[in-house]
């Protein structure tokens, strides 16, 4: 079980050791295969194995006997049957299917969350890379007006003032530069280690961005609101666990009734 989900996770990192910049489909892809989500597939697959377990006749029991009598060995063998009460094996897998259900709807809510989470942080790095362009291009115009500041200084057409501001304004740009750098890297790992799930020792992820942002048709917010209440995982689980909560009342009603045993001796 664990094994499939090692195995993906580790073709994963071989392939960012010959890494090249990604774009958002392809970290949306890398979300989907997170280990989270990968366990809670592995999950999903052993839930639907047990479906069918539950909804079977418990496995029949055969007894052999041996003993002697007037010096005569005898032997006998039995077999047995257990048959639940009408309606209990049905139930059982009732129940199971409901359990089922929470967990793919679970699994379709870290999904999103995942997803969500690569946007999010994808679009943040992609603001403050632009920043950080904006301000390195600040940078180099104020050292160069500061150039032409100090000139004018040496010939005595301005004041020392307007230097040490120009000066000023260009460290407030450093400062800016090293916080920016800062929130990158910040932005970077996060999107590495907890949005996609790549191991800490991973290489540094590059990523691509288009040449122009194409803004998304708005919705007003009761269309929305209306989306999301429909398509939302996390109330299809609170339905699924109602559901799952009057299957397993009936169950226990007939927990009560007697199961049936049925069994068949052969002498010899």
């Amino acid at each position: 079980m664990f094994l499939k989900a090692f195995l993906i996770l580790l073709i994963i990192v071989i392939s960012f050791q010959n890494s090249y910049p990604l774009d958002l489909s392809e970290l949306i892809g890398l979300a989907r295969k997170h280990p989270e989500v990968l366990s809670i597939k592995e999950k999903v697959e052993a839930r639907k194995a047990r479906i069918k377990g539950v909804q079977t006749l418990p496995d029949p029991m055969v007894e052999l006997g041996l003993g002697k009598t007037n010096g005569m060995t005898d032997g006998s063998l039995m077999f047995q049957q257990q048959f639940p009460y009408p309606g209990k094996l049905s139930l059982m897998g009732e129940v199971e299917k409901r359990q089922l259900k929470m967990l793919e709807a679970e699994l379709s809510a870290i999904i999103l969350e995942k997803i969500a989470l690569t946007k999010k942080d994808y679009y943040e790095l992609f603001l403050i890379i632009t920043q950080i362009e904006i301000t390195n291009r600040t940078k180099e115009h104020l050292k160069h007006i500061e150039g032409i500041a100090n000139t004018m200084y040496a010939t005595g057409m301005i004041p020392q003032t307007d230097i040490l501001r120009i000066q000023t304004e260009i460290s407030m740009q450093t400062e800016k530069l090293i916080m920016s750098e800062a929130e990158k890297e910040s932005i970077i790992y996060r999107l590495m280690w907890f949005d996609i799930g790549l191991p800490q020792d991973s290489s540094a992820l590059e990523v691509s961005f288009p040449s122009e942002l194409i803004p998304t048709e708005l919705k007003d917010y009761e269309e929305l609101q209306r989306i999301s209440l429909q398509n939302s995982p996390m109330l299809k689980m609170v339905e699924y666990q109602a559901q799952m909560g009057e299957k397993e009342v009936e169950l226990a009603k007939k927990e009560f009734k007697p199961d049936f045993v049925s069994s068949a001796e052969v002498m010899g």
